[in-house]
C-alpha cells in the first residue's frame, strides 16, 4: 500500500510530523532528515547548522481541501574558506523553486486551468476542487509559461508581409515542420536575413518566392541549404505557363475544336427581336391603348359618308 508521502507527492528527504485540519484546509509540518547539506556555490558538504525558519508552500488539493506544507528550512555554514558564500539554505528543488509560495505541480495545474477556462471561470473551477487561487494568479501562470524551443529547424519558409501595402514590407520566417512562425523581421534587408540564417546551421531546405533578395540572403547565410519554390508560387508559375501556352496556340485550338464538334443542320436564321428598351415599351403601350379608338374612328367615318349620299343612291344600293 502506498504511503502518505507517495500519495501526496511530497519531496524526498523530508518527513512529516504533525498535521492540522482547519477551515482553510489541511496543514502538514515537515522537517528535513539529512544530516548534511550541499553548498550551491562550491558544492562542498557542510554539517554545521546556522539557524532554522519556516517556509509555507501550497500544494495540490487533497480530497477537495487545500493542502499547505510548512517546511522547517535549515540554514547552514559553509566551512570552505575559498567559498564566497558563508551561509546557505536548504533547497526544495525540484519540488518548488526559490522564493515561490506554491509547488511546481500546483503551478502546472493552475496553468492548465488558465489555458482551458481563463481567469474568472478558472478561479471558480479551482474553488470547486478546493484550490485557493485568484484569477490574476491563473493568468500570470499562463503569461509566464516558457516557450518550447524546437529541437531543430531543418525546413523553413520565408516570405514577405506588408506594413503598408506598396510602401513598406517585412519578412516572415516559418518552421515548415510545425507550421509556426520563427521570427518576424521588420524589413527585407539582405544582411539581416543572412545573419539570421547563420544562427541556424541545421537548416537544410529554404522555401521562398521568386525574389532575388531572399535567394541571395539564403545563399550567403545558409550555403548548405537547398532552395526550393514554395507551393503557392510553384502553382502560380505552372498556371502562368499554361495560360501563355493557351494564348499562343488559341487559333489552332479553335480549329481543332470546330473540326471535332458535330456539325448541325443549317437552320434558317431567325431574326431576334430587338431588346426591350424604355422608349420601345412606351411606344408599344401607346399603340395598344389607341387600338380601340382607331376602330371607332373608322366606323364613325363610314357613317358620315353614308349620311351624305343622296337617297336614290341608297335605294339602288339596297
Amino acid at each position: 500500500m502506498p504511503s502518505l508521502k507517495t500519495l501526496l507527492q511530497l519531496p524526498c528527504g523530508w518527513q512529516y510530523g504533525r498535521q492540522v485540519i482547519s477551515p482553510d484546509g489541511i496543514t502538514l509540518h515537515l522537517r528535513g532528515k539529512r544530516k548534511t547539506a550541499l553548498c550551491p556555490e562550491c558544492l562542498k558538504r557542510s554539517d554545521s547548522v546556522h539557524s532554522c525558519r519556516q517556509r509555507r508552500i501550497q500544494h495540490l488539493p487533497c480530497s477537495g481541501q487545500a493542502l499547505w506544507l510548512i517546511f522547517a528550512i535549515r540554514h547552514w555554514y559553509c566551512r570552505n574558506p575559498a567559498c564566497p558564500r558563508k551561509i546557505f539554505a536548504e533547497s526544495l528543488a525540484p519540488f518548488a523553486g526559490s522564493r515561490q509560495q506554491s509547488s511546481l505541480a500546483l503551478q502546472n495545474l493552475q496553468r492548465q486551468l488558465g489555458l482551458i477556462a481563463g481567469g474568472e471561470a478558472g478561479r471558480r473551477a479551482a474553488t470547486a476542487v478546493g484550490l485557493c487561487s485568484s484569477a490574476d494568479t491563473l493568468l500570470r501562470r499562463v503569461i509566464n509559461t516558457p516557450e518550447p524551443k524546437p529541437a531543430g529547424t531543418p525546413h523553413v519558409g520565408i516570405d514577405e508581409w506588408a506594413w503598408h501595402r506598396g510602401h513598406r514590407y517585412g519578412t516572415l520566417i516559418v518552421n515548415l515542420d510545425t507550421h509556426r512562425p520563427l521570427v518576424l523581421l521588420p524589413g527585407r534587408d539582405q544582411r539581416t536575413l543572412a545573419a539570421w540564417f547563420r544562427k541556424y546551421p541545421e537548416i537544410q531546405v529554404v522555401s521562398r518566392d521568386r525574389g532575388g533578395i531572399y535567394a541571395t540572403a539564403a545563399r550567403e547565410g545558409a550555403p548548405q541549404a537547398r532552395q526550393v519554390a514554395d507551393r503557392w508560387h510553384l502553382l502560380k508559375n505552372i498556371g502562368d505557363a499554361l495560360e501563355r501556352m493557351m494564348y499562343r496556340h488559341m487559333p489552332l485550338i479553335r480549329l481543332v475544336a470546330s473540326e471535332l464538334s458535330p456539325k448541325k443542320p443549317s437552320e434558317p436564321e431567325q431574326v431576334e427581336p430587338a431588346p426591350y428598351t424604355a422608349s420601345g415599351l412606351l411606344l408599344a403601350g401607346r399603340v395598344e391603348l389607341l387600338h380601340p379608338y382607331a376602330g371607332y374612328r373608322a366606323q364613325r367615318t363610314s357613317l358620315q359618308k353614308t349620311a351624305r349620299q343622296p337617297a336614290g343612291s341608297l335605294r339602288k344600293a339596297g
